[in-house]
């Protein structure tokens, strides 16, 4: 490949390729291009994320005191096994719409639950920022696959 042939731009955004596009629809294509990068990265970031931290359940000591913390000691290794089969789930989710679905609001509603406990324990609000913040990406990878 010439080195010109990675600065043409992607037919589908250039008016000079795309004649029969308006630009209104060349915008909407050049931000439906955006959407698809950024849910895809959002998948791969909770993917990663969940993989960790469900594995961190099933292994570490820290999370069986953090879960006896919680009160939820008996719901450790169910978490950290939905969190590992969710992180597949959403790998599998990118050639199999459903799977993702069902993994990501998964995950969303178990975050969100994850907020609720850390309010219930009376934890400082800083302390429920990471599962707010994956709570969103998740509802964000589950919009974007609509």
């Amino acid at each position: 490949m010439a080195a010109t042939d990675s600065a043409k731009p992607c037919p589908a955004y250039s008016r000079a390729l795309r004649p029969d596009l308006s630009a209104s629809q060349l915008l909407y294509n050049g931000y439906i291009g955006m959407l698809v990068n950024a849910a895809v990265t959002a998948q791969t970031i909770s993917s990663l994320v969940f993989a960790w931290y469900g594995l961190n359940a099933l292994t570490s000591e820290n999370m069986v005191a953090e879960f006896e913390r919680y009160r939820l000691a008996r719901l450790r290794v169910l978490t950290g096994t939905l969190q590992v089969a969710a992180s597949v789930g959403i790998i599998v989710g990118h050639f199999y719409r459903p799977i993702l679905l069902i993994s990501a609001g998964g995950l969303a509603t178990m975050m969100f639950l994850g907020v609720l406990t850390r309010i219930r324990i009376k934890d400082p609000l800083l302390a429920a920022l990471p599962a707010l913040a994956l709570c969103l990406l998740n509802i964000f990878i589950c919009a974007a696959a609509f």
